[in-house]
């Protein structure tokens, strides 16, 4: 907003201009008084002809008049929420006589005719002398009328009211998702009959990967080819992926050729990625637990869990058995039970069983002496090695197994030849266990699948690539879903993007599946990405964050305002403790991370018990910097560091009433400091050095107030 000079002479008028707007490209305009156009007061520079016959202007120039029958005097009232950073704009009402318009009431104009103003926009200018600036955007909600007066009420008009997203569908009618981030897809998981050792570089699919993936509803096409919804373009890592739950893992499917499709394909206008029918996927699995079920001759074991153990750790670490002796003719012998196995979600289809295992013979007596080696699925013996008086190095074999058991047993024995003099001393060394197991799932037991592919890129003059950012997100969906126009760059066409986009690196993983308001997302994401979204006074967008350090942009004497009240904030606004959980797990109601972060100071100092002032946080798109457990950066560095800045303290709250007139341009997000004030001190505090950032306005026609909280 600016007036420039205009604001700064003695004698100030000011007059509110309401544009009142309808479907067919026309308008109404009324003032508090009778006014001819934005750009001059100056009738001359009109041939208006009053036609007393119908009380109206007579020529062209009509559509410039405004008709000064504006009763009441309305305020508009705009404020941010800084904890949890959203803006809000008011709603307005005015009141008209119900006069003659164009030969007819005015309340038969505003509905019943051809013309529609429910609904439509309204703009309000605010003109002083002979200068206008727009302080208001809103729609008409509510006509009524007593016979003599109409009531004209407005709500704040916004480009995302009543818009929901996503919008694109797919030839079955499934919508196509709304994602934002950089994902990872697990490696191939087909079933390699080749593997004969538990190589780790192979392409199998293993327990412990690490994967960040996204939901992608079903999307089975018309021929029953087992399509997957994935993007509106094509994706590279966009292979589906199943979320076993029983594993606790995802295992990437299959196409129908035993082999992955990992780029989208293009299937009635949409980009899907194709698998086979019957959704096979193959990985390997691991016992989890392990007991001793048969120890009567007390054989010594270490490290037990080694044989299930997980990653390169396989090649070194193992159990041990022994070192035992048995001697005389003796079988004795250890039964070591598996536990734990995964019952996983879908039908068997083929398995295999890898077991590494060494031993070692350290001494013996006679010729005849072995060691053997077996095991046992649920109860049924398989194959048993067995040597005699010979070192076994690692060595891996492999067996088929026709279902995926509840339990292994493993029996390892020593048996010394019958005679006094005879014994037999080793060690057993296990070193891995897992199974290679293909099953699948069918149509009706699949909902919901996951892929890898990285979500929406940068469509906006001077953004490229992935969007990875949550602020950068925000922007696409108002990019992409209320038209904001960004015509060359957002560094120059939206007032403090530049800023917000230097300060923040909060990454983002995100998606919408099914059709939702697109304001609620829109401020769940200001909130996890802290800052506010808000259209100013006129009408341009504005980003607002607090920063790292801010520049004063107004500095106010105690001559510039009244009715000055100065308070530290309120004890209920003050956030000592947070339970933040972060990185939402794809296919659960749940979160990978959460951190508990604490304000001790502010604690101790207001007298906060330890199960007061605590606060549950979920955050579904951000996913890092990684929350601290105390605030010990920047307010920008990471979520908790941003709003403890602002509420892990009782800061200061100024509200005044502006009465210099070259302060009603103030605007919320405005950083104010002050000088030469009454109360001279802000308490205990010089106001030397305090900055505030506007949070709340209340406009009416020559008065402005203002509240700023302490930044």
């Amino acid at each position: 907003m600016s007036y420039s000079d205009e604001i700064k002479r003695s004698n100030i008028v000011e007059n509110w201009l309401f544009i009142f707007n309808n479907d067919n490209s026309g308008a109404l305009r009324f003032a508090f008084s009778d006014t001819l156009s934005f750009a001059s007061n100056n009738w001359e520079d009109y041939n208006a002809q009053w036609d007393n016959e119908t009380d109206t202007w007579d020529t062209a120039e009509d559509e410039q008049f405004f008709h000064g029958v504006i009763l009441n005097k309305p305020s508009i009232r705009e404020s941010i929420n800084l904890s949890n950073s959203t803006a809000k704009s008011s709603n307005i009402s005015i009141t008209i006589p119900d006069f003659n318009y164009q030969g007819s009431p005015i309340s038969e104009e505003l509905f019943g005719g051809s013309n529609h103003y429910i609904n439509q926009s309204v703009t309000v200018y605010s003109l002083i002398n002979s200068q206008t600036n727009q302080i208001g955007s809103f729609r008409l909600t509510d006509i009524s009328s007593d016979g003599d007066k109409i009531s004209l009420s407005m709500a704040s008009h916004r480009p995302w009211d009543f818009i929901d997203f996503p919008q694109s569908t797919s030839d079955t009618k499934i919508y196509v998702p709304v994602s934002y981030g950089v994902f990872t897809p697990n490696s191939n998981s087909y079933y390699d009959t080749t593997v004969t050792t538990h190589d780790l570089s192979n392409s199998i699919f293993d327990s412990d990967s690490v994967n960040t993936l996204r939901p992608s509803l079903f999307n089975n096409s018309a021929d029953k080819n087992g399509f997957f919804l994935c993007d509106e373009s094509a994706k590279a890592d966009s292979r589906a992926e199943f979320w076993d739950k029983s594993a606790n893992i995802f295992i990437p499917i299959n196409d129908e050729n035993n082999t992955a499709i990992i780029t989208s394909i293009l299937n009635a206008g949409q980009y899907c990625t194709k698998s086979e029918n019957e959704y096979k996927r193959a990985l390997k699995i691991r016992p989890t637990s392990n007991s001793i079920s048969y120890d009567p001759y007390s054989i010594p074991t270490s490290n037990l869990s080694n044989i299930y153990d997980t990653g390169a750790s396989w090649l070194t670490n193992k159990a041990t058995i022994g070192s035992h002796t048995a001697t005389d003719g003796s079988q004795e012998w250890i039964e070591i039970t598996l536990n734990g196995i995964p019952d996983l979600d879908g039908d068997f289809v083929r398995g295999k069983l890898f077991l590494t295992t060494e031993w070692n013979l350290t001494s013996f007596s006679g010729v005849l002496s072995t060691f053997a080696f077996s095991y046992t699925i649920d109860g049924t013996s398989f194959t048993q090695v067995s040597e005699q008086l010979v070192d076994r190095p690692k060595t891996t074999d492999s067996y088929t197994i026709t279902e995926l058991p509840d339990s292994l047993e493993l029996q390892m024995k020593w048996g010394a030849q019958s005679d006094a003099s005879n014994f037999i001393t080793g060690e057993f060394y296990i070193y891995n266990v897992f199974m290679l197991v293909e099953y699948k799932t069918r149509d009706d037991q699949l909902k919901m699948v996951y892929i890898g592919a990285d979500g929406l890129t940068h469509g906006i003059t001077g953004l490229s690539g992935a969007i990875t950012e949550v602020h950068e997100a925000h922007l696409d969906l108002l990019n992409r879903f209320t038209g904001l126009d960004v015509a060359t760059n957002p560094a120059t066409d939206i007032d403090g993007w530049s800023d917000l986009d230097t300060s923040k690196d909060w990454a983002i993983r995100w998606w919408q599946l099914e059709p939702t308001e697109l304001k609620k997302s829109l401020e769940k994401l200001q909130y996890e990405g802290g800052f506010i979204f808000r259209y100013k006074a006129d009408g341009s967008p504005q980003y607002i964050h607090i920063k790292d350090s801010h520049t004063t942009d107004e500095t106010l004497t105690k001559l510039d305002m009244k009715d000055i009240t100065v308070k530290p904030s309120s004890l209920s606004s003050l956030l000592t403790k947070m339970d933040v959980s972060y990185e939402k797990h794809p296919a659960e109601s749940r979160y990978l991370t959460t951190q508990t972060c604490t304000n001790a100071l502010s604690r101790t100092n207001y007298n906060i018990q330890s199960k007061e002032n605590i606060k549950q946080v979920k955050l579904d798109a951000y996913v890092s910097p990684a929350i601290p457990i105390i605030a010990i950066g920047s307010p920008n560095d990471d979520f908790y560091n941003y709003y403890d800045n602002i509420f892990g303290d009782i800061k200061m709250i100024i509200s005044a009433t502006i009465v210099n007139p070259v302060f009603y341009t103030l605007e919320v997000g405005k950083i104010l400091a002050f000088t030469n004030m009454h109360p001279i001190k802000a308490f205990n505090t010089a106001w030397s050095g305090l900055q505030f950032m506007i949070t709340g306005l209340t406009r009416t026609a020559g008065t402005l107030k203002f509240e700023a909280r302490e930044i």
